[in-house]
C-alpha cells in the first residue's frame, strides 16, 4: 500500500512540477526589460497566454519528485521546490539577456528569510544565525569581486544581479554550503568557458553570464551535501 501511495505522490509531483514550471516561461517572457523600465508583474491573466513549454516544465517535473525522495514533505522540500521554479528562468534570462530580474532575486531572498524564520521558531537559533551569515558571505564575496574588477580592470566583473542572487542563496544554504556553491560555480564556469573558447563558439573578449553556473551549482547542492565535495577535495589533496 505504501508503495502505491508513494508512486501516486511521485506522479502528482511530476504533474505539479510540469505545471508550475510554466511560471518560469512567463518570467522569461515578461521580466526582461531595459535599464530605465520597471519589471512587469508576473501573475496577470494575460501573461499565461504563452504556449505550453516543456523546456521550462521538464526541469521542475524532474526535480520535484527527487526532492520528495530525499527530504519528504519537510520545510527543505518546499523551499527547494519553490527555489527550483525560480532557478530555471534565471538561467534562461541571464543566458539570453545578461541580467537576473530583481523580482526573481527578491523571491529567492524571501525564501531565505522564510527558512531563517522557521529555524528561529523551531529553536535552531545557531543554525539560523549561520544562514544569516551565509547570506552576508555569499553576497559579500561577489560584491568584493565586483569592486576589485572595477578598481583594477575598470569594467564590471560581477553584475549586481549575481550579487543579489548569492545573498539570497546564502540565506537558504548557510556558510559552508554557500562557500562550496561559490567554488563549484567558478569551476563549472572555467571548464565550460574554456570549452566554448577552444571550440570558437565564444571569444576571449565576449561576456559570458555567470548566473547559469550559480544555478547549476545550486541544483547540485540541493541533492549532494556540501561536506561530500569538501571531503572529495581533501582526499584529492592527500593523494
Amino acid at each position: 500500500m505504501n508503495i502505491f501511495v508513494d508512486a501516486m505522490v511521485l506522479i502528482l509531483l511530476q504533474l505539479l512540477g510540469l505545471m508550475l514550471g510554466q511560471i518560469g516561461k512567463v518570467c522569461y517572457e515578461v521580466l526582461p526589460c531595459a535599464d530605465d523600465e520597471k519589471e512587469k508583474p508576473v501573475f496577470r491573466k494575460e501573461n499565461f497566454k504563452y504556449p505550453f513549454s516543456l523546456l521550462f516544465g521538464l526541469p521542475t517535473m524532474i526535480v520535484f519528485p527527487l526532492l520528495y525522495l530525499k527530504y519528504g514533505f519537510t520545510i527543505e522540500f518546499y523551499i527547494f521546490a519553490l527555489l527550483s521554479i525560480a532557478l530555471v528562468p534565471i538561467i534562461a534570462v541571464d543566458y539570453k539577456h545578461y541580467i537576473i530580474p530583481d523580482k526573481l532575486n527578491l523571491f529567492v531572498g524571501a525564501l531565505g528569510v522564510i527558512y531563517i524564520v522557521y529555524l528561529f521558531i523551531s529553536a535552531q537559533t545557531s543554525l539560523a544565525i549561520n544562514h544569516i551569515l551565509g547570506g552576508v558571505i555569499g553576497g559579500g564575496i561577489f560584491l568584493l569581486l565586483a569592486l576589485i574588477s572595477l578598481l583594477i580592470y575598470r569594467q564590471e566583473g560581477m553584475g549586481f544581479g549575481d550579487i543579489k542572487l548569492m545573498l539570497g542563496l546564502g540565506l537558504i544554504f548557510g556558510i559552508k554550503s554557500i562557500l562550496v556553491l561559490t567554488l563549484i560555480s567558478f569551476v563549472l564556469s572555467a571548464v565550460i568557458c574554456i570549452g566554448l573558447i577552444i571550440s570558437k563558439v565564444k571569444s576571449m573578449k565576449e561576456y559570458i553570464p555567470f548566473g547559469p553556473f550559480i544555478c547549476i551549482a545550486t541544483f547540485m547542492l540541493m541533492f549532494v551535501p556540501a561536506g561530500f565535495f569538501v571531503d572529495w577535495y581533501l582526499n584529492m589533496l592527500v593523494k
